[in-house]
């Protein structure tokens, strides 16, 4: 079975920090903060409380 991990924040800072489109830096941000919404509904199962949480201390990111 595979193992689902999260992207760690060091992660998101890694790609914030890139030198890369602003607007690219942006939808490489949404799609990590997809894959660990993704992860946490998976490990959260029907509780919501924790999942939004995590997407949010994720998501959080000022990259403008």
């Amino acid at each position: 079975m595979v193992e689902l991990k999260l992207i760690p924040v060091e992660e998101f800072n890694r790609v914030r920090n890139a030198s890369i489109d602003k607007y690219e830096k942006l939808k490489l941000i949404a799609d990590m903060c997809r894959a660990n919404t993704l992860v946490e509904v998976k490990r959260a199962g029907s509780g919501a409380s924790r999942l939004e949480l995590q997407r949010d201390g994720y998501c959080g990111l000022d990259v403008l």
